[in-house]
């Protein structure tokens, strides 16, 4: 059993290469999260849509996480 859930992430990064690839020829576009890359000259933390041809387009820049203390309690202001 622990061979099998082993292989759980393996699979997931599979399943999420497989709906990008099928993604880009169906629609010729996908939004995602940009990671670090040099060559597409993107950094973290942008909300970016990719193009079959492979261009990119920046969305929004997207905040940075925030550390949170397992046990908090946080609460939505109201405006």
């Amino acid at each position: 059993m622990l061979c099998v859930e082993a292989i759980i992430p393996e699979l997931a990064q599979a399943a999420f290469k497989l709906a990008e690839a099928q993604a880009l020829t169906s629609s010729g576009k996908v939004v995602k999260v940009a990671k670090v890359d040099k060559v597409a000259k993107v950094d973290n933390g942008k909300l970016i849509e990719l193009y079959a041809d492979g261009s990119i387009h920046v969305l929004k820049e997207i905040a940075p996480p925030m550390r949170v203390i397992p046990g908090t309690k946080r609460y939505r202001k109201v405006s």
